[in-house]
């Protein structure tokens, strides 16, 4: 389903900045050695999601952020999930749980007790009890076409759930007012438990849980192509915080008959219900220039942490200390960018700076 947006302002102060790149630097290195401690103590304890611990509830608010995807590491117990430098992406979006029965909806989602709503317009319905977390559909109040409805209703998780659980579920779903037909299996395993490391928290406890799914999509317009999908899920839960703290996935296309195909890849971070601001100080606490294509060929490329909502100053040095390009670049989307076409390969020194902090890298360009 897709969020929309809003921005998160931070504004840095020069004369932190240091102390908390290095504060952030010790807090990590100390909280890994912790973690490691304490896995110590907790090997072998199952962590077990029950409808109680797991189950949505409503008025709790999750706020979201689009990560970029890494390798979700190995199954098995007592493992350490150390995600703490993910590069956050632009904007954050933010979701309610609520009782669908406070709202109007089509009675195609009457048996839906509880919903993930976005700005109170696209909602993800489910149906919660002791046994199963199951989908049921989504609607969305102000444009019909981008409905789903469940015809045989997808497992989100039964219970309870503990390393080594397994379950196997068959869905179907239609949508775009019923021009689109959609089935599938999957197979959830509950393959790790262990200790994770966000750039918000860290957590104990933890249980993480694969999924496996296979579906074909068919359009009544073209009954003659259909679309096959692959797709790979790690959600990371805590018992006790009602909804996962965090999800990979990579997805997989194939256009039949044409053979077409094309891959997708994403991380989600939620943050823990408890601590509404959580996701905005962990990015306040990183500093501002996240990553940057190096090497770079014709232009750099430069990601930061948040939307600082102003002009940067961007200066080259060489390895002689001879400034060599000054330029003052505009960005969007948390993201600007440099052109280095008119400069010699080498090594150089990159200094970003705006009102408040300045931050330096080496780079190298390659034409």
């Amino acid at each position: 389903m897709k969020y929309s947006n809003s921005k998160i302002y931070i504004i840095f102060k020069q004369s932190n900045l240091k102390l908390k790149a290095q504060i952030y630097t010790m807090k990590k290195t100390a909280i890994i050695f912790l973690s490691i401690l304490s896995l110590h103590k907790n090997v072998g304890q199952a962590q077990t999601l029950t409808a109680s611990n797991t189950n949505p509830v409503f008025g709790e608010v999750f706020i979201i952020k689009n990560c970029t995807y890494t390798n979700p590491g190995q199954a098995g117990a007592g493992k350490v999930w150390d995600f703490s430098n993910i590069l956050l992406g632009p904007g954050a979006s933010t979701f309610t749980i609520l009782d669908p029965t406070t709202y109007t909806k089509p009675p195609e989602f009457a048996a839906a007790n509880v919903s993930r709503s976005v700005l109170g317009v696209t909602h993800q319905m489910y149906i919660a009890n002791t046994n199963t977390l199951e989908s049921i559909g989504r609607y969305v109040s102000n444009y019909t076409l981008a409905n789903l409805t469940y015809t045989n209703n997808e497992t989100v998780l039964t219970y309870p759930f503990a390393l080594g659980s397994s379950t196997i579920d068959k869905y179907a779903y239609k949508g775009q007012n019923n021009f689109i037909f959609t089935s599938g299996q999957k197979t959830i395993t509950a393959d790790a438990t262990g200790t994770l490391i966000t750039p918000c928290a860290t957590y104990a406890n933890v249980l993480r849980v694969r999924t496996v799914q296979l579906d074909s999509s068919l359009s009544t317009s073209s009954p003659n192509q259909y679309l096959v999908s692959r797709r790979i899920t790690y959600n990371w839960y805590v018992p006790g915080i009602h909804f996962e703290i965090l999800s990979m996935y990579t997805n997989s296309f194939v256009n039949k008959p044409s053979g077409a195909t094309t891959k997708d890849s994403l991380a989600v971070l939620y943050n823990d219900p408890s601590n509404p601001l959580q996701i905005e100080e962990a990015m306040a606490n990183k500093p501002f220039l996240l990553w940057f294509q190096n090497p770079a060929q014709n232009e750099i490329i430069l990601n930061f942490n948040a939307d600082l909502n102003e002009k940067l100053n961007l200066k080259l040095f060489n390895q002689q200390g001879s400034l060599v390009k000054e330029e003052v670049i505009i960005y969007s989307n948390n993201q600007g960018k440099l052109s280095v076409s008119d400069l010699p390969e080498g090594i150089y020194f990159m200094q970003v700076s705006n009102t408040n902090a300045i931050e330096s890298r080496k780079v190298l360009i390659q034409h």
